[in-house]
């Protein structure tokens, strides 16, 4: 068993956030595997995903390459949910196994009319990722975004991976002082820095 003490979770950062509108994708790419902080945003190549508004919806890109979405079953007659509608989470979840009934990389959809965990509610919201790394292991994360609905736009704010496979990820933004010091000490957010555990034992936390 993979120890929770052990593991990070690596903040990618670079780049973000950024605002997309309806019709544009907005790639995620070459993200290295094993995890480290390295990664291109706008990359179709590497472990890549991505997002794209459409009229009154959100829809994730083709070739996830790897990444499944936490997600809801599929919505028959529904052209944006047919493979699932995304779930949305709020900050301080936890995404795991067992945080969907559906684990899908068959470009599910976002929202559509009020559907999909009530992304068109407005404001910020997390979506729960994985990466299937084969052998039923996985490794857990999310992106962080607010999707406007009336003006079908949305901005992604970051997007975090746990370096340590079958371990749940945290919904939770990097304090200010932990993003300072990896600037610090690295000349810039493209870097990243591993912190040291707290007390409780809470995953270190990367910056990329």
């Amino acid at each position: 068993m993979p120890s929770r003490s052990n593991a990070a979770l690596i903040y990618y950062t670079a780049g973000l956030p950024s605002t997309v509108s309806a019709g544009s994708p907005l790639l995620f790419g070459n993200i290295a595997y094993p995890f480290n902080g390295s990664y291109s945003l706008g990359s179709s190549s590497g472990i890549s995903f991505g997002i794209t508004p459409a009229h009154n919806g959100l829809f994730s890109e083709e070739n996830n390459n790897g990444i499944e979405w936490a997600a809801g079953p599929g919505i028959g007659g529904t052209a944006l949910l047919y493979n699932g509608n995304i779930l949305k989470f709020a900050n301080g979840s936890s995404i795991s196994a067992g945080s969907a009934s559906n684990w899908t990389s068959s470009d599910p959809g976002f929202a559509q009319d009020g559907q999909a965990g009530n992304w068109n509610a407005g404001g910020s919201g997390f979506a729960g990722l994985r990466y299937n790394a084969g052998a039923g292991n996985y490794f857990y994360g999310w992106v962080e975004m607010n999707y406007n609905a009336a003006a079908d736009t949305v901005t992604v704010s970051r997007f975090a991976f746990q370096d340590v496979a079958n371990i749940a990820a945290p919904t939770s933004i990097p304090e200010p002082g932990q993003v300072a010091a990896s600037l610090l000490l690295l000349g810039g957010i493209g870097g990243y820095v591993a912190w040291k555990r707290r007390q409780n034992n809470r995953p270190s936390v990367q910056t990329a």
